[in-house]
């Protein structure tokens, strides 16, 4: 009585299930690319000798133990702490890393 034809039931049900594939892939696409980031942040080599090696160089340039060192001292600070990962050259892996502070 008004309610329509069967053409706008059959096209009412397949949006509503379009559209429901469409947000459970969205859903399953961030849980996914969550796991993805966590899975690389525990490959990256970053074990507690690497973070006490850290402390020690840095607390070499802060003394007073105040989080913050010269920016002069933090040229030498990243010339003399150990990477945790593999590089080809040191010279371009050290240039990369004082690109962003000059």
């Amino acid at each position: 009585m008004g309610c329509g034809n069967t053409s706008a039931i059959i096209y009412m049900i397949s949006f509503q299930f379009l559209f429901a594939i469409i947000i459970i892939n969205l859903f399953v696409a961030v849980i996914l690319e969550g796991y993805e980031d966590s899975s690389r942040l525990e490959e990256a080599n970053l074990s507690d000798f690497y973070l006490d090696l850290f402390r020690k160089k840095w607390s070499k340039y802060d003394h007073n133990a105040t989080s913050l060192i010269k920016t002069h001292d933090l040229l030498k600070f990243v010339a003399s702490i150990d990477l945790p990962f593999k590089v080809n050259s040191l010279y371009v892996t050290c240039m990369k890393m004082y690109l962003p502070v000059l």
